[in-house]
């Protein structure tokens, strides 16, 4: 398998089929269609049919149920389950189940909304460390979703709504907690967990956790059980977080500065369940108001695989397949992305600023061997850079038998109420020319997407 070389950053692979791979561009960069198939996307062709994941490779089935929920015996509960397929190589298989109860007064009025997403996995070959995986899900979810006498104080609550709005039919307070796979295949099945409760004020709260099992025991992987060396590699690993963290990207974001070296970051980021191995990086998650206020949001460290290796991480928990580079803000990149053999330069960024006539913009910016593609692009490669802020940036090597590192946006889209996600390919060619390959619905970096059942459904 051929390496790409990557001088800033490199991050190591994710378990995705090798059908989805791109040998040719033969795209023209003048049209830009909305979709493409894998085997378009092979070929360099592209076609306006939209692809869509969800409705046909994904089993679902809904089971609706009646609990009484300890306060009130007029809740409700509903059940969906969906079937998502992650590492098709390895035997690794995982269930998303979905669980819904609604807490409601006596008169009908329904004043809390409680609501679990977690998964289910299976592991071929390796079946007591799946149920051992799944028993210690159950042991987090089931507390969450029977906690309900935690929130009883909210039906005072409500009659002081009630005052203002006799009409008051039912109130936004929610509680949920979500699990996102972060990685899974046959060494790391890692989790990164977001738990949000709104129940008033100016603005709900997420609380971030994350789980990491081995895959072969399911047993939880301790930080210190990293590497062979813990206090180096947590001296290392917290030496490349504070370089991050003076970094203008970061620290625009944070409190301040004197945080960096007087413990509050090691203290925020070496928390129990603040770090989850993902499949570009070793990612620590400060939630708001840890090192940064409420409008700054969760900040994410990420630490490449490259990385990672240099300072002691154990083969056990490597990711050795295809590279993913989540890019930067205002990082400088030296990366041969076009496979020619000469390191490219690249730095991504946006800024606001006003136009000629005072107006409030904002401007993308990619800029590749000294051309800014977000200002010289044409008008659909600036929407989908100008979306990317609310979803992400990565370098894909979707095709590890050729030279070239895709580059991929992702974006989103509501579609019938709900929120779809999109990858957007784009490849950098030998002539300097950045043309638009095609989208595939889904998240390059997230693990459960199979291009494998993409492809099957374009038989």
């Amino acid at each position: 398998m051929k390496r790409k070389t990557i001088t800033k950053i490199t991050v190591c692979t994710l378990m995705l089929c090798a059908t989805l791979c791109l040998d040719a561009c033969g795209a023209d960069a003048d049209k830009t269609p909305n979709t493409s198939t894998p085997e378009n996307l092979a070929s360099g062709e592209t076609q306006e049919q939209e692809i869509d994941v969800s409705e046909e490779n994904t089993e679902s089935s809904i089971e609706d149920e009646k609990q009484e929920n300890g306060i009130d015996s007029n809740s409700n509960s509903d059940s969906e389950t969906d079937t998502t397929v992650s590492d098709v190589t390895s035997g690794v298989a995982i269930v998303i189940e979905s669980e819904e109860k609604q807490l409601v007064t006596e008169s009908g009025i329904t004043y809390l909304t409680l609501g679990c997403t977690y998964p289910i996995v299976s592991i071929e070959g390796h079946e007591d460390a799946a149920a051992k995986i799944n028993e210690d899900i159950r042991s987090h979810v089931e507390p969450f979703m029977s906690e309900t006498e935690t929130y009883e104080w909210l039906t005072d609550d409500l009659q002081y709504l009630l005052e203002y709005d006799p009409e008051l039919t039912d109130t936004y307070y929610t509680a949920e907690k979500s699990y996102r796979v972060a990685r899974a295949d046959d060494k790391v099945i890692s989790f990164a967990v977001v738990t949000y409760e709104y129940l008033g004020g100016a603005h709900g709260m997420p609380v971030s956790s994350s789980y990491n099992y081995d895959a072969k025991t399911g047993e939880l992987i301790a930080f210190d059980e990293l590497s062979d060396d813990p206090d180096s590699f947590h001296a290392d690993t917290l030496a490349y977080n504070q370089k991050l963290a003076a970094t203008e990207a970061y620290s625009v974001r944070m409190f301040s500065s004197d945080d960096i070296t007087n413990g509050t970051l090691e203290n925020v980021l070496y928390d129990d369940g603040t770090w989850c191995l993902a499949t570009y990086g070793l990612v620590f998650v400060s939630d708001p108001y840890l090192l940064g206020p409420y409008a700054a949001g969760a900040i994410e460290f990420i630490i490449p695989y490259y990385a990672l290796a240099d300072m002691g991480l154990k083969e056990d928990y490597a990711y050795t397949d295809r590279q993913i580079v989540s890019v930067q803000e205002k990082e400088p990149y030296s990366i041969d992305i076009n496979g020619d053999g000469t390191e490219d330069s690249m730095q991504f960024y946006s800024e606001y600023g006003t136009d000629e006539n005072g107006n409030y913009n904002l401007s993308v910016h990619l800029i590749i061997n000294d051309v800014d593609f977000g200002q010289n692009g044409d008008d659909e490669l600036k929407e989908i850079m100008s979306q990317y802020l609310s979803d992400g940036f990565f370098l894909y090597d979707l095709n590890v038998d050729d030279d070239y590192l895709e580059l991929v946006f992702l974006t989103g889209e509501m579609q019938k109420n709900y929120y779809v996600g999109y990858s957007n390919f784009y490849r950098y060619t030998k002539d300097g020319s950045l043309v638009y390959l095609g989208r595939v619905q889904g998240d390059v970096p997230d693990p459960t997407l199979s291009y494998f059942e993409l492809e099957n459904d374009n038989e």
